[in-house]
């Protein structure tokens, strides 16, 4: 009997094993210094649960390129552009924000287990003139009142 469920799991071990995709590792080279392209890929890892975003000093060893082009005329402020040059993916923000919006669309798809090829290259501009940040709290860390707490024990 414990023959048997040693060999169920082994079997369900290799399985799991050879089903998990290692993520690729992708160096990316950060041309324009704010602080949000900083933060994006400094954070990255955390806020996508990937570790495939590794700084490099140089654009010789880049997988992908981070820049801001203020002069980007069909992107609105806070938009970007993932375009593939030469082999290279080139995030181009219209402003540090766009540019940051773009880090943190590559670490997204990376964290799917997308690897770098397959990213489309695509422009993307904000659907809303100000972008918001939600957090899931309840109501009632907003808000005191009797009928808030009407149904509380």
């Amino acid at each position: 009997m414990v023959g048997k469920y040693t060999i169920m799991f082994l079997l369900v071990s290799v399985l799991l094993a050879s089903c998990s995709k290692k993520q690729e590792r992708v160096n990316v080279f950060i041309e324009s210094e704010f602080p949000q392209t900083e933060y994006a890929i400094n954070n990255a890892s955390e806020l996508f649960a990937t570790d495939g975003l590794q700084r490099v000093d140089s654009k010789e060893e880049a997988d992908v390129i981070v820049s801001v082009d203020t002069g980007l005329s069909n992107i609105k402020e806070e938009g970007f552009v993932l375009s593939n040059e030469k082999g290279t993916l080139e995030i181009k923000g219209k402003d540090p924000i766009g540019a940051m919006y773009g880090v943190f669309e590559v670490a997204e798809q990376l964290s799917f287990g997308k690897v770098l090829g397959e990213i489309k290259e695509r422009t993307v501009n904000p659907s809303m003139k100000n972008r918001f940040i939600k957090f899931n709290l309840p109501w009632s860390s907003y808000r005191e009142n009797d009928v808030i707490s009407l149904h509380e024990e």
